[in-house]
């Protein structure tokens, strides 16, 4: 599994939460801020295990992020 294998970081600032791979130095993925989240809120970003309606039967990798009250 990718996850298994990469080493991932996740950076958050006022407007975006950057995903990146540390072997190599890269972006995998960039989220903007929604536009109706207030301005000065801070993105929590969490790391975890747990099951996805797509894989019921297994845990796996999970990131949650969130802004302002939206998840």
């Amino acid at each position: 599994m990718f996850c298994d294998t990469s080493y991932l970081v996740a950076f958050g600032a006022l407007n975006e939460i950057v995903i990146c791979t540390m072997q190599p130095i890269q972006e995998i993925y960039k989220f903007e801020r929604p536009s109706f989240c207030k301005e000065r809120s801070l993105p929590y970003i969490d790391w975890g295990y747990g099951l996805t309606p797509g894989k019921r039967d297994k845990t796996v990798p999970i990131m949650a992020f969130a802004w302002d009250r939206v998840v």
